[in-house]
């Protein structure tokens, strides 16, 4: 389960086989949730920050979020 992000959970009943989870969000099925898909959306796609995806997509350093976790969230429930 380390591969997942910490503010990722399994779901009940979730399928996992040698610590690896079906997914079904984002390229290949690489994100669990839609929460994971967005943080990840932001981080890597347009290379903004959040408390989700702290790391710095170009250097690999943590960095101050550069949006809110309410922002994220906004997004995930529009």
């Amino acid at each position: 389960m380390d591969f997942l992000k910490s503010y990722v959970l399994p779901r009940p009943g979730s399928i996992e086989q040698n610590g690896k989870y079906i997914a079904r969000f984002g390229k290949k099925g690489a994100a669990y949730d839609l929460l994971q898909q967005t943080a990840q959306a932001y981080n890597q796609d347009i290379g903004i920050t959040s408390t989700y995806e702290p790391n710095d997509t170009h250097s690999g350093l943590e960095i101050d979020p550069e949006i809110t976790n309410q922002t994220v969230q906004d997004v995930v429930f529009i």
